[in-house]
């Protein structure tokens, strides 16, 4: 057989989490726990402080490239 082709795909989402799970219990009813039913899918959250007028935008990339780093989802 030829050579067996190991592909991994990672997804990076930027969304409203709380929204997020309001749409899942709007989709599928107030019986299901969205916050479980989304753990199928997302395995790493990274909650982001508050804008203020001292954020610095190169800060925030730093911080992402160190988390990406750190959970080896992208080869830096």
């Amino acid at each position: 057989m030829g050579d067996c082709l190991n592909v991994f795909v990672h997804f990076i989402l930027g969304v409203n989490l709380k929204a997020l799970e309001g749409m899942v219990s709007a989709r599928y009813g107030a019986d299901i726990d969205a916050s479980e039913y989304l753990q199928k899918f997302i395995q790493i959250k990274l909650e982001l402080p508050e804008e203020t007028d001292e954020a610095n935008p190169e800060n925030r990339k730093d911080d992402l490239r160190h988390l990406l780093m750190a959970y080896k989802v992208f080869p830096f």
